[in-house]
């Protein structure tokens, strides 16, 4: 679906609101994206950790919906970029892991429960598809 700015959404796909954005004059190089390509989460600004890379709109989509986190990537898309860095290597995404859940990072404050709800859903299903 085309929207405004060169932007296209993609409802259908499960992203709720993640905007593919097509960078300057990179046109459309049938469908590949460039380096100037990004997806942003309808409702936050094109900047910053409200930014899915492409990377983290590919790894959004190859999660099962039943684990997919939405809202951690509408709220804290620079996590589930991270985690799109990480994928390969379980070590260190379980590392990741345990860093978001219990950090010694002095003035963090938590995540929402609907965000802790989803990263512990995913680390589980994570967790689950290692032991097979």
């Amino acid at each position: 679906m085309r929207s405004s700015g060169g932007s296209f959404t993609s409802p259908g796909q499960g992203l709720g609101g993640i905007e593919f954005i097509k960078g300057p004059g990179s046109g459309w190089k049938g469908g590949a994206m460039t380096q100037s390509d990004s997806f942003r989460v309808s409702g936050f600004p094109a900047a910053g950790p409200a930014t899915l890379s492409p990377e983290g709109a590919r790894l959004m989509q190859s999660i099962p919906i039943s684990v997919r986190p939405l809202i951690t990537a509408k709220r804290h898309a620079h996590i589930i970029n991270r985690m799109a860095l990480l994928w390969q290597d379980p070590k260190a995404l379980r590392a990741y892991f345990d860093e978001l859940m219990v950090s010694s990072r002095p003035g963090r404050r938590g995540f929402a429960i609907e965000v802790l709800d989803e990263l512990l859903g995913l680390q589980n299903a994570l967790q689950e598809r290692q032991r097979i």
